[in-house]
């Protein structure tokens, strides 16, 4: 009779302790979160990683910002901080092989691909805080990674990539963005960058949803295009302002105020990370994998 009396309390009090759980983290969310707070995040596959997040009071809206290759998320403080005092919640997180988030072993080919993976700990890690819709924010590998997991993750409102490429460390970009629908899309690229500007053609002719081609007149990629170009962070931002509210309702195939491009000739593709060895041409079939250049990281 007291076993059972034992079995029926652990029966009423295991399910009511999970169920709180959740709704103690959002309440502390709403409460407001410092930027930045560190934190550690566990990939799917059990990889730990390195992150900093915040949240202003009664945040609903959240900005999740992944770094290239051989950077940090760190790289994206000045933005997330601008993201913050504006309202939204915000993630920064080290992939793995960077930064704090650690490996027992030099990146590989198949490291790059599982990097998704940390992309959606980082957007599970704002949802269960109470983000109500999400945006991805990234640069050269980021870029990719933001828009391969948001074309399998129909809830995230809008990407805005920097620096995006058709192939970047295996990840291709191209199908994603077809996958990726309706919802908008924001491409950022410098004017003297061949690659990014061929790759950013492609993908935005690929794209169907509302899209945007904003070219910059600075040298670099990714992160690097930030701090020198005035407009450049009000465009991303407002970008996202606009997709809490619209991205359900944007028709297809809409151009949204078309930065003009100058014309890249096919051959006249470059690595994506080096800067100077040629990746031959851009074809509309799937892109040769970039060399994998240990130096590079």
């Amino acid at each position: 009779m007291h076993a059972l009396l034992l079995l029926c309390s652990l029966a009423l009090t295991v399910p009511a302790t999970a169920l709180a759980a959740p709704a103690k983290a959002t309440k502390t969310a709403r409460a407001g979160v410092a930027w930045p707070t560190p934190i550690t995040l566990t990939a799917a596959d059990g990889v730990r990683l390195s992150a900093n997040w915040g949240a202003p009071a009664r945040a609903e809206n959240a900005v999740v910002f992944l770094h290239g290759q051989g950077g940090t998320g760190v790289e994206w403080a000045p933005l997330a901080n601008r993201a913050y005092n504006q309202g939204w919640m915000v993630a920064t997180v080290d992939l793995r092989g960077h930064g704090g988030s650690t490996l027992d072993h030099p990146l590989g080919a198949e490291d790059w691909k599982a990097m998704v993976q940390d992309v959606r700990a980082a957007v599970a890690h704002v949802r269960a805080r109470g983000a109500r819709q999400v945006a991805l924010v990234g640069g050269e590998v980021g870029a990719n990674l933001a828009i391969e997991v948001a074309a399998e993750d129909r809830e995230i409102a809008a990407v805005a990539a920097l620096s995006a490429g058709v192939n970047i460390k295996g990840l291709l970009a191209t199908d994603a963005v077809m996958r990726y629908d309706a919802r908008p899309l924001l491409l950022v690229v410098s004017s003297s960058d061949a690659y990014g500007l061929g790759s950013a053609q492609k993908l935005l002719a690929a794209a169907r949803g509302a899209k945007r081609l904003e070219t910059v007149d600075v040298d670099g990629r990714g992160t690097r295009l930030l701090g020198r170009n005035p407009s450049l962070e009000s465009t991303i931002l407002g970008t996202l302002q606009a997709a809490w509210t619209k991205a359900t309702n944007v028709p297809q195939d809409t151009q949204l105020d078309l930065a003009p491009t100058r014309a890249v000739e096919a051959g006249s593709a470059v690595d994506v990370q080096a800067g100077k060895t040629p990746m031959g041409p851009l074809s509309d079939g799937p892109a040769p994998p970039p060399p994998m250049n240990p130096n590079e990281l």
